[in-house]
């Protein structure tokens, strides 16, 4: 691919990415792509770029809840790469090897400071002063490093949400769910019978499944305020396409907002909210393919009739 047009191409500049993440592999590869002189580093706490894909957080069984074609990129096709169907679903060892392959392919691999703990961030007249140091250094040593432009692509969820539970008096096994892989010997060994999960987003879903996989009692603890688990969606339609697939049709697409601004009449009269018929029409569409994707996955036990999500009308 040839390089976009750069006015100052031949003056590069000190470039510094927080994180090595989907969104930091990105942005490194088109910094690159504009001035490929460019100093350019990124930084990040894991022995191993991308980020929640990273080695050590995809442990056995992970897959990812969209599809090949809604997770690739556009220069990189995730399902030539590894061979997958079109629609099929990613293991979480697959989307590591395909971020790495990407950051190869794009000559930012090397660029990255692995295993490296930003520790502050400061001004540093028109640019920016990073303290950072090596995860697991004990020594106490601190590098300096400046920048001209600093990208924090650190993502919301880079630090764990501890609650505030009294873990002193248990002497089993404890730990968030960004540890998981690295301790899911334990987890699966025969020593751990039962496991509780507290919690109800994502990654909560996830840890149930593979606790249940694994073979243990698990017990989910979901606080009655709290986040729910949102909708457990039928991955295959009875015709065994992807759901997916015929959510991204240009029918279901023109039946939902866009950033981009209104694409015509149909946009003015069913989301613009000044048409009641418009409205009713939208309502009714959308609750009526919530409920198809809902229809049955709820109702086969009393727990699970708990996590049902309120359709509102």
């Amino acid at each position: 691919m040839s390089p976009l047009p750069n006015p100052n191409q031949g003056q590069p500049r000190k470039v510094l990415i927080i994180g090595a993440g989907i969104y930091a592999l990105v942005a490194a590869k088109t910094y690159l792509q504009i001035n490929p002189e460019i100093d350019l580093t990124l930084l990040d706490s894991d022995s191993t770029v991308g980020g929640v894909w990273s080695a050590s957080r995809a442990y056995p069984g992970l897959v990812a809840d969209l599809p090949a074609p809604i997770y690739e990129f556009s220069d990189l096709s995730m399902c030539d790469e590894f061979n997958i169907p079109k629609w099929g679903d990613i293991s979480g060892q697959v989307f590591h090897q395909y971020l790495v392959r990407y950051a190869a392919k794009f000559d930012v691999l090397r660029r990255c400071k692995l295993n490296t703990e930003v520790l502050d961030v400061e001004r540093d007249g028109k640019g920016w002063r990073v303290r950072m140091r090596g995860v697991g250094d004990s020594s106490g040593r601190e590098e300096i490093m400046k920048c001209d432009v600093l990208i924090v692509a650190t993502g919301n969820f880079s630090k764990p949400s501890i609650p505030d539970i009294d873990t002193s008096v248990f002497d089993g096994l404890v730990l968030h769910m960004k540890d998981f892989n690295k301790r899911y010997h334990e987890i699966a060994s025969d020593k751990v019978q039962t496991v509780v999960v507290v919690g109800g987003n994502k990654s909560s879903v996830e840890a149930v499944g593979a606790c249940t996989r694994a073979g243990k009692q698990v017990y989910w603890v979901i606080r009655k305020d709290g986040a729910g688990p949102g909708m457990l969606l039928n991955s295959r339609l009875p015709n065994g396409r992807s759901n997916i697939e015929l959510s991204l049709t240009r029918f279901f697409t023109l039946n939902n907002h866009t950033i981009f601004g209104t694409r015509g009449w149909w946009d003015r009269f069913v989301l613009s909210g000044h048409y009641k018929l418009g409205t009713r029409f939208f309502n009714w569409f959308w609750t009526k393919m919530t409920a198809q994707q809902i229809k049955g996955r709820y109702d086969k036990s009393e727990n699970g009739r708990l996590l049902k999500p309120k359709i509102e009308k």
